[in-house]
């Protein structure tokens, strides 16, 4: 992931030069976006993330069986959406994480394009292979 959210970045000041608590979100979702996401953007991705029969946005869990450690953290399993019960509009340019798995809600923070864009058609599964999402600090 290319970018962290103008969110996340003020939670993280906050916290460090504020004394105000930030609190680990308790969910990590994958969302996958049709065009570009920007810093100011939330968890309310209307009109740039996927719709479709069958898409859903993905959870993600936390840790170290999870996620490589490191300067460059990168997920150690694949990741896999739902079948495509119908065509999902697209292509797909952009992934977000968010910190909700409900569609149109939750907190931006990080997000990135794809390096190379998908259309997803009936029957279809979108998967990220080990090491392919990574995510870099700042």
């Amino acid at each position: 992931m290319a970018a962290m959210s103008d969110y996340l970045r003020q939670q993280l000041v906050n916290h460090i030069f504020r004394n105000t608590a930030y609190n680990q979100p308790t969910t990590l979702a994958l969302a996958l976006c049709i065009s570009a996401v920007v810093d100011s953007d939330t968890g309310n991705l209307t009109g740039k993330e996927v719709t479709g029969s069958g898409y859903a946005r993905v959870n993600v869990g936390r840790g170290n069986s999870i996620w490589a450690d490191g300067t460059l953290t990168y997920n150690l399993s694949p990741i896999v959406w739902p079948t495509a019960t119908g065509n999902w509009t697209g292509p797909i340019t952009y992934l977000a994480i968010i910190d909700d798995p409900t569609i149109g809600v939750g907190n931006l923070l990080w997000y990135g394009a794809l390096t190379q864009q998908k259309t997803i058609t009936t029957g279809d599964i979108f998967v990220l292979n080990a090491s392919d999402l990574s995510v870099v600090p700042g």
